[in-house]
């Protein structure tokens, strides 16, 4: 099952189901456990993922849950969520759950996820983004994405790019202040 494509950061969420051989729904009688795994690498992730048994107290409905915040979950990635060393109707079962994506689809808006590092009245220091000159100019800034915060916005008039940063100027002040460590998408 595909879950889309996602922002950085954004939680990740999946149900799912165990049914006995027969087709009924049962409850798993080992839980086993839940493994991201990252492009096709063999390395698996365990932070940050609730497993949900029998959700809703209904037996053989599951419920997954992602955060998505740790270094691991980066852009332009794909993601698979596996089940592992699960008893499941007497059966040990290993299988692919869901797959996902962060800012890996094809789109007509190019986006460039980074994280701030500092601020100024009129612009800020972009962590994580490096792209050849000219790419940035004229592009919005947005933050508040996969998160309880506000959104905010900016439109870069100037940008000087070093050592996988971001330097930019606004336009014009945003409505509100971008903060140190606030995750933004230049699109």
């Amino acid at each position: 099952m595909y879950l889309g494509d996602h922002l950085p950061g954004q939680p990740v969420k999946f149900p799912w189901s165990t049914n006995a051989k027969t087709g009924g729904s049962i409850a798993r009688s080992v839980a086993g456990s839940l493994r991201v795994y990252k492009g096709g690498s063999t390395t698996e992730f365990t932070t940050g993922i609730v497993d949900t048994p029998n959700f809703d107290s209904v037996t053989g409905l599951q419920y997954g849950t992602l955060d998505t915040t740790d270094a691991f979950y980066v852009a332009h990635e794909d993601y698979s969520i596996a089940l592992i060393g699960a008893i499941i109707d007497g059966e040990t079962v290993n299988a692919i759950l869901a797959c996902f994506s962060i800012l890996n689809r094809g789109t007509y808006v190019l986006m460039y996820p980074g994280v701030v590092s500092s601020v100024t009245s009129l612009g800020m220091v972009i962590a994580g983004i490096g792209l050849p000159s000219n790419r940035l100019r004229n592009r919005q800034i947005y933050s508040g994405y996969g998160a309880s915060i506000a959104g905010n916005y900016a439109v870069i008039a100037t940008h000087t790019l070093s050592s996988g940063s971001a330097s930019v100027t606004f336009t014009q002040a945003p409505d509100a202040a971008f903060a140190v460590g606030d995750r933004v998408l230049v699109m």
